[in-house]
């Protein structure tokens, strides 16, 4: 329910934040919710896109992180999307993109 009601300025800051901390860019994306009631909503976000050698490789390091990241592959870069992450875990990004990358 955060996620819902978070204004598009304030899913800006938290990606600008987190792309100053590991040197990745601010994209817009669009989040979806889950199934059941709400297949196919749609919410503005913004994502880090983070570029690497091998993104697959990257995508993977961190979705088998401790804990486990779930980025996005688009366009050969590496998308970590801020819409569902909660001030804890957008403070841990930083270290654990830092851990992932070769």
């Amino acid at each position: 329910l955060r996620a819902l009601n978070r204004p598009a300025a304030e899913l800006r800051g938290r990606a600008a934040s987190l792309a100053a901390a590991t040197g990745g860019e601010v994209v817009a994306t669009v989040g979806r919710m889950g199934g059941g009631a709400l297949p196919l909503v749609e919410l503005p976000s913004y994502a880090v896109a983070l570029d690497a050698p091998d993104p697959g490789a990257l995508a993977r390091a961190l979705r088998e992180g401790d804990p486990a990241v779930a980025p996005r592959l688009r366009e050969g870069r590496v998308l970590v999307d801020v819409l569902a992450l909660d001030d804890d875990e957008l403070g841990l990004l930083p270290a654990l993109v830092a851990r992932a990358r070769p």
